[in-house]
């Protein structure tokens, strides 16, 4: 297919979708998971194609790039997929990388679809960036009201130095502040870090003036980590070095960034994620027969099943290639004009993608999973619901220390 991904289609056209994942950073536990899913979609799409009066004529593929996190490996990539004539991408995975690339990406006629962007500085950044989930706008609320309501009135939060976490705990900060509690500290660390001694010590010392502030109660004192899979790391790490900051009233408090992450309950971090159960918020889904059948497909490819956002990608995928048909032509600017309109009229294996006017998703809710050992071992649990409308939390399992 020639540069710049206007071909129309014809007989025995192979178009090939891209996907920006993560397969060894991270995020690479959701990421694996996330290209998994994107294969799936792509063996479901062509046998749909051959029911309807496209059989013969078009066959889609996927690209799986693995940019593991880094925005100059993702430009390369980007320029890669678009010489190879690729209109669409799925991904990347991470707000920065959207950010670092989404201008370049507008200019290459390529329509980002990112199942798990989700910083409030991205909305609405351009007509080309689509987003199957909210922005953290919603998410800052949800997180702020689940302490809050738990009892919360002094908080820690912790959080990567990026786009996503800068902007999630910016929100959290704002809402919990507005509900009456106080943000003791808001602690950023690199997002390339691995030793988090620094960090935990600006923890601990932290930790013990918020207690102090609040008289000696530790049930009114909380830590949110708002990062990826090397909240594992760090809380290893603060197992041996501050015991105490796992010996909490409260629970540690997670995001989406964490939530249903395999890599919590994998043999490395499950102990130390069971023992602070790191309840985390995830925008609510609305399960299917389809939505199972994925997961259970996702299961037999990938050890540790299917995430949430291995379920957007595969949902992103179909959108994909349902633009690309009703465009009749692998055109960038025509697809970009499609996909919200076919997100407002589907239901996928997440539900609704109803999209709002900055082309992010629009949530009805967000569940909250927690980390729980059932008969020795560890697993996510849905722990409770926090709902849009009613600004409540609702428990299943209060996830208590």
């Amino acid at each position: 297919m020639p540069k710049g991904a206007n071909a129309t289609l014809s007989n025995n056209a192979t178009v090939t979708i891209g996907v920006m994942t993560d397969l060894t950073s991270q995020l690479s536990a959701i990421g694996t998971q996330i290209g998994d899913a994107a294969q799936l979609a792509a063996t479901a799409v062509n046998a749909w194609v051959q029911d309807t009066p496209w059989a013969g004529s078009v066959n889609f593929k996927v690209a799986i790039e693995n940019y593991a996190l880094s925005s100059s490996t993702a430009m390369t990539q980007l320029a890669a997929l678009q010489s190879e004539g690729v209109s669409v991408v799925v991904g990347p995975l991470d707000s920065s990388t959207v950010g670092a690339i989404y201008s370049t990406a507008a200019s290459d006629n390529i329509v980002l679809i990112s199942p798990s962007s989700t910083s409030v500085l991205l909305a609405g950044v351009s007509p080309d960036v689509y987003r199957t989930v909210p922005n953290d706008g919603f998410q800052g609320l949800a997180d702020a009201r689940m302490m809050y309501q738990d009892g919360v009135r002094y908080l820690i939060i912790v959080n990567t130095n990026q786009a996503y976490g800068s902007g999630l705990a910016n929100t959290t900060s704002a809402r919990f502040k507005a509900l009456g509690g106080t943000v003791v500290a808001q602690i950023p660390y690199d997002p390339t870090t691995i030793t988090f001694t620094s960090t935990l010590a600006s923890i601990s010392s932290e930790y013990s003036t918020a207690v102090s502030d609040a008289g000696g109660n530790k049930s009114e004192v909380a830590i949110q980590a708002i990062g990826y899979q090397e909240v594992g790391d760090m809380l290893v790490q603060a197992a041996t070095s501050y015991p105490n900051l796992l010996n909490t009233s409260q629970p540690w408090y997670g995001t989406d960034g964490e939530s249903d992450s395999p890599a919590f309950t994998n043999s490395t971090y499950s102990a130390v994620s069971a023992e602070v159960r790191l309840p985390s918020t995830f925008y609510a889904l609305t399960n299917t027969s389809s939505t199972n059948a994925v997961c259970q497909a996702t299961g037999t490819v990938s050890k540790d099943g299917c995430s949430s956002y291995s379920l957007g990608a595969y949902d992103d995928v179909w959108l994909a290639a349902d633009a690309i048909l009703r465009c009749g032509t692998n055109s960038g600017s025509c697809i970009s004009k499609s996909v919200g309109v076919i997100a407002n009229e589907s239901v996928g294996v997440t539900g609704p993608m109803t999209l709002g006017s900055n082309r992010d998703r629009v949530p009805f809710a967000y569940d909250i999973y927690a980390i729980a050992t059932v008969s020795g071992t560890a697993n996510w649990i849905l722990a409770g619901t926090w709902t849009v409308t009613a600004d409540t939390v609702s428990w299943v399992s209060e996830p208590k220390i």
